[in-house]
């Protein structure tokens, strides 16, 4: 199991480009939820989210 560290979401999520994947702790799903989304409302950038119990892995599709 890989330890994951909180970090920044929204400036990582911006920079992916479409295929990227990023890894985060699941104590930041909420937030990752809510950045997706505005991110996706002012830039069309499409992510989706896959949470495990090691934590929540985000990809970018669009």
């Amino acid at each position: 199991m890989q330890n994951l560290e909180k970090r920044p979401v929204a400036p990582v999520l911006r920079a992916m480009k479409i295929g990227d994947i990023e890894e985060y702790p699941r104590s930041q799903h909420q937030s990752i939820r809510s950045t997706a989304s505005d991110i996706y409302i002012m830039y069309g950038k499409k992510f989706t989210r896959q949470i495990s119990k090691n934590g929540v892995t985000v990809k970018r599709i669009v």
